[in-house]
């Protein structure tokens, strides 16, 4: 049995609840399990809320089913709406840091740009 069952079971669900929940068949859920089929895209998403495990887990890239809450820094904090959970899954601390240093330098080379605007 891979993650899949594993956080089911865990979660103390049957592959009929599970698949009602997300909105598929229970074959699907058991094929998902069985590793005849990969669950993707919101399916992952979901599943991996429902199961409140990573979804990383859920594809045996990790043995630890917590899943990873990112520090956003400071300057993200407000442009959060810009950006859905889909594009942060995934990142890791360092890739997060390195995009709010990328905004940061965005933000300061904007206002060279504005300056200039204004000759």
């Amino acid at each position: 049995m891979n993650n899949i069952g594993n956080a089911r079971k865990a979660a103390g669900l049957s592959q009929k609840q599970v698949a009602l929940t997300i909105g598929v068949s229970a074959p699907t859920v058991s094929e998902w399990e069985s590793g005849k089929k990969t669950p993707a895209g919101k399916n992952l998403i979901e599943l991996a809320d429902l199961l409140s495990c990573s979804i990383d887990y859920l594809l045996n890239r990790s043995g630890d089913p917590t899943p990873q809450v990112l520090e956003v820094p400071e300057v993200l904090q407000d442009k959060l709406f810009a950006f859905n959970r889909a594009e942060f899954e995934g990142l890791d601390q360092y890739e997060v840091d390195r995009l709010a240093i990328y905004a940061e330098g965005m933000k300061a080379g904007r206002g060279d740009k504005d300056e200039g605007a204004k000759k």
